[in-house]
């Protein structure tokens, strides 16, 4: 039945919640099963979730940039090199009480004091659910893993400060096999025909407190869109719902964006490149940027791009974002979230599905971390001769919902990147590259300036 809250509607304009009824199919397939608690000695130790790291020589080579890898230096020289999250089940993943090892890692997104990390499974041959791996946000400690009443590619995650939820994309129609309601209970108009299902923070922290290391999750409320919800992402009030084209030329992937609020349309189409993963709209002195990930064929690397985007709040967002840099990747990348001065970047190389025909290149088993300060302006973190103080804490801001860290004080934890960014560069010819222990330096500087000058003499006689 339809509840008084709020869901988003298309076509009226209203914003209706529906709830699902449940198949008898799912019933029969859940009262089969029995949940695996990895604290109970009763329990098969061999249907537990692996976290340990599959690639981490690559991880390794990335941030050094060695060998095939220097490809991605531009990239590489903005990561948080020692806060990276290694993705769980990979190897092996619980799932209700069934081990599989064919689980694809899909969405990202923080949500509290979580990380959490979307996947679908790419086995035909038995019925498993979709899954999202709990890990703590500060430790990346693996908590527990929630297996979801649907099979869709939950290709997206995202989290809203403003209405403390978890929404999670569902690029599958709906279920016609779904029993229809009374028709008093029907919306005035059709109803969209793809989800965005919706967890609450209160319900998650509950699952996640079970201590089990797989938890049965129902999901109930949904957002309901017709536009294809490939990736998702929120800014502000905001929820965008990206569709993922593979054409090479028009038309190119986009983003309907919709209130949270009332549910209306706020742009019908956000234009952004082929290909598209994932997006994030982040603020980054004063300015605007969509921030998107790219990428097509396991073979192919992938791109990060950064478009300057506009809004207006008579004309709503501007359609066609500006591309400001474009930045080479590793292969197959998928979903982004941001918090601070951290973008979170998410892959599914690592997937056994991808490793059976060992064809996949550059594989990354773990979720990057990078600097927002560092990819748009373009300097290097790790900026050589810094002191302690230039090289401050790189952990995540935190959550923002919580009274001790204020909106302000967790949007301000990226602060220390800019005096980063004033740094002296690694040109050749500035006084720090010829003199790195820093003696004499003011005395270079000023010689320096003196020979300026006798060249502007020189060039006006």
């Amino acid at each position: 039945m339809f509840h008084k809250s709020y869901a988003i509607g298309t076509y009226s304009g209203q914003v209706r919640w529906k709830e699902t009824e449940t198949d008898d199919l799912w019933k029969f397939y859940q009262s089969s099963l029995s949940l695996v608690n990895p604290d109970d000695p009763e329990s098969d130790p061999n249907v537990m979730t692996y976290t340990g790291s599959t690639f981490d020589d690559n991880y390794y080579n990335l941030i050094n940039s060695t060998n095939s890898w220097a490809q991605f230096r531009s990239f590489s020289r903005s990561l948080y090199q020692n806060d990276s999250y290694v993705i769980p089940g990979l190897r092996q993943t619980n799932v209700s009480g069934m081990a599989t090892p064919y689980m694809v890692p899909q969405g990202i997104c923080m949500a509290g004091n979580y990380i959490l990390i979307s996947a679908y499974s790419s086995s035909d041959k038995v019925w498993t659910s979709s899954v999202i791996y709990v890990l703590d946000r500060d430790t990346g400690k693996y908590l527990t893993t929630l297996a979801l009443s649907t099979r869709c590619h939950v290709g997206a995650l995202a989290y809203s400060t403003r209405t403390n939820r978890v929404y999670i994309a569902d690029s599958s129609l709906k279920d016609e096999r779904v029993p229809r309601t009374n028709k008093s209970d029907q919306p005035e108009n059709p109803t969209g025909a793809y989800r965005i299902w919706q967890i609450s923070m209160r319900d998650l922290r509950k699952y996640v407190n079970q201590n089990r290391d797989s938890v049965y999750v129902p999901l109930v409320k949904y957002l309901s869109c017709d536009t294809i919800p490939s990736f998702i992402f929120i800014y502000k009030n905001t929820l965008f719902v990206g569709s993922f084209n593979a054409n090479s030329f028009y038309p190119r992937s986009y983003a309907t964006a919709y209130s949270l609020k009332t549910g209306k349309v706020v742009t019908y189409k956000l234009y952004l490149s082929n290909f598209t993963q994932g997006a994030q709209i982040v603020k980054h002195k004063g300015r605007l940027y969509v921030i998107t990930s790219s990428s097509y064929g396991r073979n192919n690397t992938s791109y990060l791009r950064i478009y300057r985007i506009h809004y207006n709040k008579y004309l709503g967002w501007f359609r066609n974002p500006v591309l400001v840099r474009s930045l080479r990747i590793p292969n197959m990348s998928e979903d982004l979230d941001s918090g601070g001065d951290h973008l979170l970047i998410n892959f599914e190389s690592g997937a056994t599905k991808y490793q059976a025909q060992n064809v996949t290149q550059n594989q990354i088993d773990r979720v990057l971390n990078a600097s927002i300060g560092s990819l748009i302006d373009g300097y290097q973190m790790q900026v050589p001769y810094a002191n302690e103080t230039q090289m401050m804490d790189n952990a995540l801001p935190g959550d923002k919902s919580t009274k001790k860290d204020s909106p302000a004080a967790a949007d301000a934890a990226g602060d220390h990147i800019v005096e980063r960014a004033l740094l002296p560069s690694e040109r050749k010819n500035s006084a720090l590259s010829r003199n790195p222990s820093g003696i004499g330096k003011e005395n270079e500087m000023e010689d320096n300036e003196k020979r300026e000058k006798r060249i502007r003499r020189k060039s006006k006689q």
